[in-house]
């Protein structure tokens, strides 16, 4: 055993862990053993055959762990990186994920599949519940079986972090980056603040980077005659894929790699049925369940056949446009600024018509402080990456400088159309961090399109922006006021002491007071019900997080109602007794005022509450009911 930890791969250990999760997680729903019994008994088994079959598994050399090692940490990037690692770290461990998206549909999903022991299409307003990828939720629901707290999910991120180094370096060096060069890309890349931001959090857009670098660094190790390689790359995109849809057409430079050379296919009968198997496995673990679900339950393979959330574009062109301004907008804002600016301005009102016309979600603004839900690749990471292409291109032109591979031309083309897929069929505001792992990719096939000699890595300038790119990714992880390091009233009397712009210090006050409380925002109501009620409904859950709701784990269950559809003799065979109510949401989706919906289900107000769930939302309505 001491053999085998000293030489494992714990990238293998960390894609094959992934692939258990999402495989664990389809099989037990299907035989209603969604819980610790079903997840023990997975587990042994899974345990058992990674032992058995320990041998494919170890193609690293039998040295120590190289984050582990002091001599690392003898320059400065690695120290301000290992500086990054343990703020996020500390973030994690002191606070609740807070991500809007994670409250409002990715946590609730798994509290209601736990509940029901089982994988179900949920009945509910908030249809993101079960029309998204479940990737990240199946690597959270064994997490939450066992311990039933939210709190380790974000090591789900921290560990995909910790990879990131060594993989960027050892998949640009593949494509053709010089050592030194790609030594101060491996650290310099993770500080992107799109990574940073999501390290010690619950995001779930930079994990995926893990998978994609993994396809390449085992298609690459497969054309050595390694089935198992070959099965880690097919695992690997199969995964990717189930992270979010905006992930699948990275499948594409991915599979090219594969397809380029025929060293990487099976010489054996055992090498094809291990493959065989891979394929199958992939398949289950990939993102092909949940649009077979979604074709099924929706008659959409989107999940959203009428466009409610308003993600597809009308016409591709307003697309690529639309797409490509919010990126250089968002990636080249610095991260902080006395107040939010919105770029619309610059735009003629023709042109605005028609971008929008078919791109309704397109805002091109720049935050005041960056935040994991508008994170981006970031000015530093930026600028270090535009200088390391202007000095590419210049050397290219001057002077002679080795021919790329034919395989990275091809790569660069596979990329390239993987970016224009996605520009032209998806959009959204928030395409800065929903393309975190295009960032990766494309960075090691522009180096590789481009090598140069190596001397621009002695240039101050470029290591200054090396370092300033850190210093940057360690300034807005230490300022998330969703994970502040240094008390909320001493860091606001600090930037009030420094002189800071009134409008950063209200925005980061506001943004912390407000997240303080997101995870219980509804602690008012919720506190209100009593301990011996078992479930609770809830009108008013498109937008809004429920996971308050649910607190104490496992003590009730959150079920949402219609009230058009559903009776007041339906809710009390159901033992529902209380009601959390949103008064706008009953107002503008179902026509109906509190005083109607009162008459309809007889009941009386036991709470009233205004809440508060976004900076840029006012207060809304909310009150508790208890059926007479």
């Amino acid at each position: 055993m001491d053999r085998f930890r000293s030489r494992c791969d714990r990238l293998a250990i960390w894609i094959l862990w992934s692939t258990w999760c999402s495989a664990a997680g389809w099989l037990l729903s299907a035989f209603g053993a969604l819980d610790r019994t079903g997840y023990t008994v997975a587990l042994v088994l899974f345990v058992g055959a990674l032992l058995l079959t320990r041998g494919p598994w170890t193609f690293a050399t039998a040295r120590p762990l190289f984050l582990l090692r002091r001599s690392t940490y003898r320059r400065v990037l690695p120290k301000l990186w290992l500086a990054l690692v343990v703020m996020s770290l500390i973030g994690g461990l002191c606070y609740h994920g807070d991500n809007y998206d994670y409250l409002t549909y990715r946590f609730p999903r798994v509290l209601h599949w736990w509940w029901a022991h089982r994988w179900y299409w949920i009945d509910t307003t908030t249809d993101r519940m079960n029309f998204s990828a479940s990737g990240f939720e199946w690597l959270m629901a064994p997490i939450f079986v066992f311990l039933q707290s939210d709190r380790p999910f974000f090591l789900i991120n921290f560990a995909s972090f910790l990879l990131l180094p060594g993989l960027v370096f050892s998949v640009f060096r593949r494509l053709g980056a010089r050592g030194r060069t790609a030594w101060w890309w491996m650290w310099t890349l993770p500080a992107g603040l799109c990574y940073a931001l999501e390290a010690g959090g619950v995001g779930n857009d930079m994990f995926a980077g893990v998978y994609v670098l993994a396809a390449f660094y085992y298609g690459w190790k497969a054309r050595a005659g390694s089935a198992p390689a070959l099965a880690l790359a097919i695992l690997s995109i199969a995964l990717l894929t189930n992270c979010k849809v905006s992930n699948v057409p990275l499948a594409l430079p991915c599979l090219a790699l594969l397809a380029l050379d025929r060293r990487a296919l099976p010489r054996d009968a055992r090498g094809w049925a291990i493959i065989l198997g891979a394929c199958l496995v992939g398949l289950l673990v990939s993102g092909l369940p949940t649009l077979v679900a979604n074709a099924h339950f929706s008659g959409d393979y989107g999940g959203d056949p009428a466009n409610r959330h308003h993600v597809r574009i009308g016409n591709p062109l307003a697309g690529v446009i639309g797409n490509a301004l919010i990126l250089v907008f968002a990636n080249f804002s610095p991260p902080l600024l006395p107040h939010e600016i919105t770029w619309t301005f610059l735009f003629p009102p023709s042109f605005l018509h028609f971008v929008v016309g078919s791109y309704p979600r397109f805002q091109v603004f720049s935050p005041a402080l960056a935040l994991e839900e508008t994170g981006s690749l970031g000015l530093g990471v930026t600028l270090f990456l535009l200088l390391s292409l202007g000095y590419g291109l210049r050397a290219h032109i001057t002077s002679p400088a080795p021919a790329s591979t034919r395989e990275v031309k091809w790569l660069a083309l596979a990329t390239l159309g993987a970016w224009l897929f996605y520009m032209a069929k998806l959009g959204s505001e928030a395409a800065p961090r929903l393309v975190a792992p295009y960032y990766i990719v494309t960075t090691g096939v522009m180096l590789g399109l481009l090598p140069f000699d190596g001397v621009l890595t002695r240039r101050k300038a470029w290591r200054g922006l090396a370092i300033l790119a850190l210093v940057m990714g360690l300034v807005v992880v230490g300022l998330n006021p969703g994970r502040p390091l240094i008390p909320v009233p001493a860091f606001s009397a600090l930037l009030h002491a420094v002189h800071a712009p009134a409008g950063v210090a209200a925005e980061w006050t506001a943004n912390a007071a407000l997240r303080a409380g997101r995870f219980d925002d509804m602690e008012p109501l919720r506190t209100s019900i009593p301990d011996t009620e078992k479930v609770v409904g809830l009108v008013g859950g498109f937008d809004n997080p429920q996971v308050s709701l649910w607190l104490p784990f496992g003590s009730r269950e959150t079920v949402e109602f219609d009230p058009t559809c559903v009776s007041r003799a339906e809710l009390l065979q159901r033992n529902v007794h209380y009601l959390v109510v949103s008064e706008e949401f009953v107002r503008t989706r179902y026509h109906l005022s509190q005083a109607d919906l009162m008459q309809k289900w007889p009941s009386t107000v036991v709470r009233s509450e205004q809440l508060i769930f976004k900076t840029k939302r006012d207060p809304e309505s909310w009150y508790l009911l208890h059926l007479d």
